[in-house]
């Protein structure tokens, strides 16, 4: 089945905001040049966004920064998705003898990378991001690293928090999932339609359609009334 009209015209509206708002990403790519030159030891920066559970890269200082946030997504592990998932600061001070990471150690460790610090990026009690910095030295950062920097992840944290193209990106995630939820549902019920009657699978959408119409419900419902109801003998 087709994709609603409504979720159309979100896609379309989320991707004109996409094309227009551009002020997040080149904002948080300054935050993360500010920090890099913070003087803390760091040589790469990135911030990542949550959206949804998910953790994607959304501003760098240049591709190493990517590209090391690149392993942590494919191993599923790492500083920056601990950081997210713990609410913490995470600091890692030689990567190749730390127990946590076993996984995420090597390949960053040969993109060059020694030592990491992540912080997470919280609105109110929620995480947002992450701001994860990244040293070609062991033992790369100084103690108050971390403090230094907190008033530029914090500003990065706002910047994300109250970014109409963030909060566009969760309600479209929402409003996705709900309509596949639904639309799995509907073909759940075309299917059995389609085995009680022995019709076919388009004969089973317009008795669904026929099914809704007659009880002034819409496809979902009837979809649903479908699968409560028992098999008939």
């Amino acid at each position: 089945m087709d994709l609603p009209a409504e979720l159309t015209q979100d896609i379309s509206d989320f991707r004109l905001l996409a094309n227009t708002q551009l002020t997040l990403a080149a904002k948080l790519a300054a935050v993360a040049e500010l920090i890099r030159r913070a003087d803390v030891g760091c040589d790469w920066v990135s911030i990542a966004l949550v959206v949804e559970g998910t953790v994607t890269t959304a501003a760098s200082t240049g591709a190493t920064a990517v590209e090391v946030d690149l392993v942590q997504y494919r191993q599923r592990e790492g500083p920056c998705l601990n950081a997210v998932r713990d609410r913490t600061d995470v600091r890692v001070d030689v990567l190749g003898s730390d127990e946590r990471f076993v996984h995420f150690a090597p390949g960053a460790i040969e993109l060059g990378v020694e030592s990491v610090v992540s912080i997470p990026l919280m609105a109110g009690d929620a995480v947002v991001g992450s701001t994860n910095l990244y040293s070609a030295s062991p033992q790369g950062f100084e103690d108050q690293a971390v403090q230094k920097v907190r008033p530029l992840t914090d500003y990065a944290a706002e910047l994300i928090a109250y970014s109409p193209l963030y909060a566009a990106s969760l309600q479209l995630v929402d409003h996705v999932a709900t309509v596949m939820a639904e639309t799995d549902t509907i073909n759940q019920s075309v299917n059995v339609l389609a085995g009680r009657t022995g019709r076919s699978t388009e004969e089973a959408q317009a008795e669904l359609r026929r099914l809704a119409d007659q009880g002034g419900l819409s496809l979902v419902e009837a979809a649903r009334t479908i699968l409560g109801s028992p098999t008939p003998n």
